[in-house]
């Protein structure tokens, strides 16, 4: 699996920024060659998007596959853009929908913040089915959670009752961790497919091997 160590405008952040699945990479406009290399063995298509007139496609949209589930805000010369690359794009009434859920083709956890109709229409949409957790003490359960169909990388303030819930819902082993030195909320620092993974660049090595351990599973 590949491992990369990147920027994107700039920013470690990248998962602020990307949205990654196994199909697509959606990231935003103008980015630099150097930005791109690497990405060619995670097998996907690269994706130059807004969403909401924002750079910020990792807050305001989560993926799985050919969807994508994006804020009431896309505007809609945004959302037909995307469907013409093959997407399937859903809105929902959300903002930072991107960091309120976590989705794999096994599962997916939400938000209590959610209301009950909308982890409904966030469940037939992926069609997976959904629980409603915090993680770690935290609301903001999608920005806890990086998860592929291989494994899966989780906030280190998740309790054990917690993680048994996560290895239930996606079906896949994982690892608590951080990354970029620190970062608690790894969907920020973290993209990753079943090909590889992509880390913000300040991301430690012993934060590597941890991220590896998790999600980098053969």
């Amino acid at each position: 699996m590949e491992f990369l160590k990147k920027s994107i405008k700039a920013s470690p952040y990248l998962g602020v920024f990307c949205v990654l699945t196994d199909k697509y990479l959606i990231h935003p406009h103008g980015l630099y060659k150097k930005e791109f290399s690497g990405f060619e063995k995670f097998e996907v298509e690269l994706i130059p998007a807004t969403i909401a007139s924002s750079s910020l496609i990792g807050v305001f949209s989560k993926g799985l596959n050919e969807k994508l589930l994006a804020t009431y805000l896309i505007e809609d010369k945004e959302k037909k853009e995307l469907e013409k690359k093959g997407l399937k794009v859903k809105t929902i009434d959300s903002t930072a929908i991107g960091n309120l859920i976590a989705v794999n083709e096994n599962g997916g956890i939400a938000s209590p913040l959610l209301t009950e109709k909308q982890v409904k229409e966030t469940e037939k949409f992926f069609e997976v089915p959904f629980k409603v957790s915090s993680i770690g003490g935290s609301d903001l359960t999608g920005s806890c959670i990086c998860v592929t169909n291989k494994g899966f990388v989780v906030h280190p303030n998740i309790s054990e009752k917690e993680f048994t819930l996560l290895e239930k819902i996606f079906k896949v082993k994982g690892m608590p961790a951080t990354a970029n030195y620190g970062d608690r909320f790894v969907a920020n620092s973290i993209i990753a497919n079943s090909k590889g993974i992509a880390a913000g660049e300040n991301t430690s090595g012993p934060e590597m091997a941890r991220i590896d351990e998790g999600i980098g599973r053969e």
